[in-house]
């Protein structure tokens, strides 16, 4: 859901100069989530490992309660419980014959990643996205993802 408001800000992934907003924030990690998904797959497609990523639709958890206030209110009565957020990714991970990789499901079914234009990236916009991941992390912890 997140992801659909915001394209990735490639000069400024840290939020080093800009004002912090927590809602961006999260739209703009779940974009960056569903790049990586759509790379590690292509990375790992002979080897038999599946890679997909996943929305669990809008529950009533307590990030939900913390950081958007106003919309649990205005939309408590049609949220998920977390258990039932979390039927897709049990889904997931108990599908032994799962063909999809590099994929974004909700509701068990796979979604675009993508709702409008100016979320779009090409190709090498994800190369550079998943080559500035990984210098980020390789200065975070020592090693690169």
């Amino acid at each position: 859901g997140g992801m659909y408001l915001a394209p990735i800000q490639f000069q400024d992934l840290l939020w080093e100069n800009r004002p912090f907003d927590g809602v961006m924030a999260y739209a703009e990690t779940k974009r960056g989530e569903n790049l990586l998904t759509q790379k590690w797959a292509e990375k790992w497609k002979n080897t038999g490992i599946k890679i997909n990523s996943m929305h669990p639709g809008w529950a009533d958890t307590q990030s939900v309660k913390d950081s958007l206030p106003l919309f649990r209110a205005l939309t408590a009565p049609f949220l998920r419980s977390p258990e039932q957020g979390a039927d897709t990714i049990v889904y997931l991970a108990c599908k032994p014959d799962l063909s999809e990789s590099g994929k974004f499901f909700c509701d068990r079914e796979v979604r675009p990643i993508d709702r409008m234009k100016k979320t779009m990236l090409s190709p090498e916009q994800i190369d550079d996205y998943y080559s500035k991941v990984r210098e980020i992390s390789f200065d975070a912890i020592g090693n690169p993802v």
